[in-house]
């Protein structure tokens, strides 16, 4: 698989090659995160469609999503130069939650600079556990949203500080016009996670990259909506809501009928008694 994702540098040092990963076969071991060196394949993250590590990582909450997220990219740190290749669930369970955390947070900024006072008010009880990063606490929306756009960019830049930017001859890769003479700005982060944290600054400095918190209470996971009107991750969340929605009418639907009922039964009494 690997041969068909990224094509071999002629004429350029090895060492200025994008970094491959390893991805295969995980499972859990006490406390560890471990991938199967012996099955494991190679690849290159740079192919991976654009930000779907970013939403996967982000919606790791139970340890069989972990070992999925491992089988299909690999662990966060450990790549192919790490003696073991095995990372503590508590390590990767931190940084899946803090990477949705920036996912939150920059969907509850994008919708308060929008006028929804919903999410304008999720940013300001998120901001409380942030308050002692700044001498004051903000004086208005305004000066909320300049604070909270401050700290997100501190952060992932401080994520990136290993990740180092690179020009690349698209004709070493299989990708569109990949034609001598066309070249690509390419991140070269030390690790998957640099990876990951390089499509997350992707996706705050193009502003138009579309993203959504799932309307199904019971996921409520980040997610990139193929249009302006999807509302839920999957079909099995958008599904979950709708059997909900019908269970509510049926048991309002139950209790209109009852209050109905009643109201006739007492009706005709009234009737029989004149």
């Amino acid at each position: 698989m690997a041969s068909s994702e990224a094509r071999r540098p002629r004429g350029f040092l090895q060492s200025a090659d994008p970094p491959m990963w390893l991805r295969g076969p995980a499972r859990i071991e006490g406390e560890w995160l471990v991938l199967d060196r012996a099955s494991a394949e190679s690849y290159l993250p740079l192919t991976t469609p654009k930000q779907v590590m970013l939403f996967a990582l982000a919606a790791c909450k139970t340890r069989r999503q972990m070992v999925d997220f491992a089988s299909r990219f690999g662990l966060l740190t450990h790549g192919p130069s790490a003696p073991e290749l095995r990372e503590a669930v508590a390590e990767f369970e931190t940084a899946a939650k803090e990477l949705d955390v920036w996912l939150r947070l920059t969907n509850a900024l994008r919708g308060a600079m929008k006028g929804d006072k919903r999410q304008a008010e999720l940013l300001r009880l998120m901001m409380n556990h942030f308050s002692n990063i700044f001498q004051a606490p903000p004086a208005s929306d305004e000066e909320l949203q300049m604070q909270m756009s401050k700290l997100i960019a501190w952060s992932v830049s401080h994520q990136l500080r290993d990740t180092t930017m690179r020009i690349d001859a698209a004709c070493d890769y299989d990708v569109p016009n990949n034609q001598p003479g066309v070249f690509m700005f390419n991140a070269h982060p030390p690790n998957l996670l640099g990876w990951i944290y390089h499509e997350l600054a992707q996706v705050l400095v193009m502003r138009s990259s579309p993203m959504a918190m799932c309307a199904d209470p019971e996921c409520g996971r980040m997610f990139v909506p193929e249009d302006a009107r999807q509302r839920f991750c999957q079909p099995s969340c958008a599904n979950r809501a709708r059997f909900r929605r019908w269970k509510t009418s049926k048991v309002n639907g139950a209790k209109t009928t009852e209050a109905s009922s009643k109201k006739r039964s007492r009706h005709g009494k009234a009737t029989r008694k004149r």
